[in-house]
Formats: structure tokens, sequence, C-alpha cells
């Protein structure tokens, strides 16, 4: 449960928004909570550090609504700081450069460039895909967005940012003390979707580049 004033600010709004405050076996659990509890035609989910950017909601609706064949959508998304200025805009541009030029499963193969936070799909995807794994701590959305194109193709691509991640040393997926449980995570999702020898060694190797780009960055 929350520890922080998440509760009372939710107190705040008790009249306006359906909320619940209560154990579980981790994030993934909570987010099949929300999404069984949800009416909306749109699915996405948001965390507590991370925020949608103006107007990227009325981008959406118009998107699906131009392409009713869309089952699932995607965007670009700012990477900022705790205190809300924006950071990181090399790792920034490399996702962006995989969702303009290399928008392939084998792509996202080799590296989740979808931004979890930028990423939505329609509630009749949900049906047919399911829930999140309740089983996965970190990498749920990367298991989700693999599964999602397994099933319905690849994404629907926004060339705008909707989003912005917020990266903070206690981060769960970028602090030093959760990273190789990371690392695991991401390997075993691959062999249970069978991804390519290749692509699976390219992962591993973009991977173990990435990592030390990312302890240079948080030294």
């Amino acid at each position: 449960m929350s520890t922080d004033t998440t509760i009372s600010i939710l107190r705040k709004w008790q009249n306006y928004i359906k909320w619940v405050s209560e154990r579980d076996s981790g994030q993934s659990e909570a987010i099949n909570k929300g999404l069984k509890w949800s009416k909306g035609e749109i699915l996405a989910y948001l965390n507590a550090d991370d925020c949608l950017l103006p107007g990227s909601l009325s981008r959406i609706a118009l998107a699906f609504e131009k392409n009713q064949q869309a089952m699932w959508l995607t965007g670009q998304c700012q990477i900022i700081n705790t205190h809300g200025r924006r950071i990181r805009f090399l790792i920034e541009q490399y996702k962006n450069f995989f969702l303009r030029y290399l928008p392939y499963i084998k792509a996202l193969y080799i590296t989740n460039y979808i931004s979890q936070p930028a990423t939505f799909w329609k509630r009749s995807a949900w049906e047919r895909v399911g829930d999140f794994n309740p089983t996965l701590r970190y990498v749920m959305d990367y298991d989700y967005w693999i599964r999602l194109w397994q099933e319905f193709g690849p994404p629907l691509i926004i060339h705008q940012p909707l989003a912005s991640f917020r990266i903070h040393e206690t981060s769960k997926t970028t602090s030093e003390g959760h990273a190789m449980s990371y690392v695991k995570e991401e390997e075993s999702i691959l062999q249970k979707h069978r991804a390519p020898r290749l692509f699976y060694n390219l992962h591993r190797v973009h991977r173990l580049a990435m990592t030390h780009i990312y302890h240079w960055m948080n030294s």
C-alpha cells in the first residue's frame, strides 16, 4: 500500500473517482483489478510518478476514431526527473528512432522501445489478450506488448509526445538493486514467446550495453 500522501489526495476526490487501497500480490494484480473495474473503450494505466501531457487524450481518441481497425497504439514519451525537468534526450531519441524506422516485432525482441505511459489499447483487445501476468514484477508491460503484437500486429504510432516517464533513485526498474532481476525477467519472457535465437542474443548484447550506459548516467 502507499506510504505517501496518495490516500489523502484520493479521499478529496472520492465523489468523482473509484479507488481502493489494499494489499495485493504486486503491481500486475493491481493493474488487473483496475482493468476489470474500468468501463471505457480505451484502456491504459499510469504509474504514480508518470503523467500524461496536455491534449494527449484527445489525440489518442481521434487516432482511434480515424483508424478504427487499430487495436492498440503508442506514442513518444518524454523522460523527466523528480522536478519535472526533461532529461536523457538521447534515450528519448533512440526509442523514437525505433518507433519511426523499425516498427517490427523482431526489433521489439531486441529492446522494449514501447513506452508504457504512452501506450493504449481497446477493451476488445484486452478481452482477447487477457490480463497482465501477475507473476512478473518488472516487465509485465514488455510481455503485454509482445502479446498484443502477436495477436493484432504492430501498434498505431503517434509520432508526438503523449506522456512523461519520471526517473528517480528509487524507481523500481532503474535502481541498481533490481537490475539483475529485471534482466532475468526480460530474458524469461523472450524465451516464453520463443523469440528467434538471433534476436534473443541481440537482446542480451543490447541489454549489456544499455546497462553500462545507464550505470554511467546514474553515477
